[in-house]
């Protein structure tokens, strides 16, 4: 049995997480109702440095969740750049991160919405 290496486990999990956050912000991009693509997830990369940019006069509830996205962005890309400092990056693909960061951030939309239609 092979075991995984307990820093690539975690370059990984801090590259979905990034993943994650890049797919929020191509939801905020994203007609309401539709699904962002590969594509909406790809552009969103272009923004990775600064998302404000792609907002310049946000509504309040873009602003709060835009807020979310940058804390959680901001923070896996402190981690991953220092993983990185040492020598460890992310063996994931580009696939395999968008397929990721969309089933979690979905599951996660799915979720909630079920869970506050059953309240």
């Amino acid at each position: 049995m092979t075991q995984a290496n307990p820093l690539q486990t975690l370059v990984n999990a801090q590259a979905v997480r990034k993943a994650e956050a890049q797919y929020r912000l191509a939801v905020l991009f994203t007609p309401y109702g539709f699904q962002p693509e590969r594509a909406d997830f790809d552009r969103m990369e272009a923004f990775i440095d600064n998302p404000y940019r792609a907002f310049p006069n946000p509504t309040d509830n873009v602003k709060a969740s835009l807020d979310r996205t940058v804390g959680n962005l901001t923070e896996a890309k402190a981690v991953l750049d220092a993983f990185s400092a040492q020598g460890v990056e992310p063996t994931l693909t580009a696939d395999q991160l968008f397929t990721t960061a969309m089933a979690n951030v979905s599951g996660n939309r799915m979720n909630t919405a079920a869970y506050q239609a059953a309240a």
